[in-house]
């Protein structure tokens, strides 16, 4: 017993030897590798806060990135409201050239919005028309009706007729065909046959040459007048008309140096009823009449159509 003792006591002695021993060397063993870890963690803590400058410096980057694409944004917006007022701006106005009369516009096409010559002050009448821009073109509007050219002629603006301007006086003599040596002279009478013929190719400059042929005013279609285009002159107006002694004709067709008979004038028209007769108008009460052709009465050409 007393050596078994002894024994036990060796044995746990020795194994508390090799524990302090192995505790010795695993000490021994161990700080070298925590100094190797240690290096390693500190490395990557060195990484990691390279990568972290990195990401501030991105965000920081993005962040000035975002504020000037958040300018931009609002000033794309700013000219995007500026667009869409200058687009209803633009919108709202008249557009010339799409048939329809809007604000600032005189006309447009194919509509002159109720106006004519004489609503622009025209009195003379004439052909109004829509110009460039949409504004009243009065280039073809006259100040009065009827205009002395001043070369034996007088023009009616309102139908485009141009008609011979008669003197003063009487035929002192007539040739064989019936036709006076004054071709414009307002006493003058002659009957229908004559008047649409002779006469008038007298008025024309009578020639077998058309070429050459030169008529009065220097023209050579001169006609006699339809009762319509007579009666187109009619002016109840004038001072004298209606049994006063005076023709009821505008002015310029009577006054001091062109002529109109208070009596009747034949026209082109006849009747199929009637072939022996034909119409003519007396503007000395302003009526149309017929009568045989036979009779004799004044005579005034006319140039143009209505």
């Amino acid at each position: 017993m007393k050596h078994r003792t002894k024994w036990t006591v060796a044995v746990l002695l020795a194994f508390v030897g090799l524990l302090s021993a192995g505790r010795a060397e695993a000490a021994k063993g161990g700080l070298p590798q925590c100094t190797a870890d240690l290096a390693i963690c500190q490395t990557g803590l060195t990484d990691a806060q390279a990568h972290l400058a990195t990401c501030t410096n991105d965000l920081t980057t993005t962040e000035g990135e975002l504020a000037t694409c958040t300018n931009t944004l609002a000033t794309t917006q700013t000219s995007l409201n500026t667009c869409s007022a200058n687009l209803a701006a633009c919108q709202a106005q008249a557009v010339c050239g799409d048939g329809g009369v809007g604000s600032g516009e005189d006309c447009d096409v194919g509509t002159l919005n109720g106006a004519t010559c004489q609503s622009e002050g025209f009195a003379g009448g004439g052909t109004l028309t829509c110009g460039t821009g949409c504004t009243f073109d009065t280039s073809e509007c006259f100040a009065t009706r009827f205009e002395d050219n001043s070369d034996g002629t007088i023009t009616d603006h309102q139908t485009g007729l141009v008609w011979e301007k008669k003197t003063g006086g009487a035929s002192s003599s007539f040739d064989s065909r019936g036709v006076g040596n004054c071709l414009n002279c307002v006493q003058d009478t002659y009957n229908w046959t004559i008047a649409m013929s002779e006469w008038l190719s007298a008025l024309n400059g009578r020639t077998d040459d058309p070429a050459t042929q030169t008529g009065y005013a220097g023209h050579s279609d001169w006609r006699p007048p339809t009762i319509v285009e007579l009666k187109t002159i009619l002016d109840f107006g004038a001072g004298l008309c209606g049994g006063g002694g005076g023709p009821c004709v505008d002015p310029v067709f009577n006054d001091s140096d062109s002529f109109t008979e208070a009596s009747g004038y034949w026209s082109a028209t006849s009747l199929a009823s009637f072939p022996g007769s034909a119409l003519g108008f007396d503007f000395g009460f302003g009526f149309v009449f017929f009568d045989v052709r036979s009779g004799t009465f004044h005579v005034r050409a006319v140039r143009g159509g209505l």
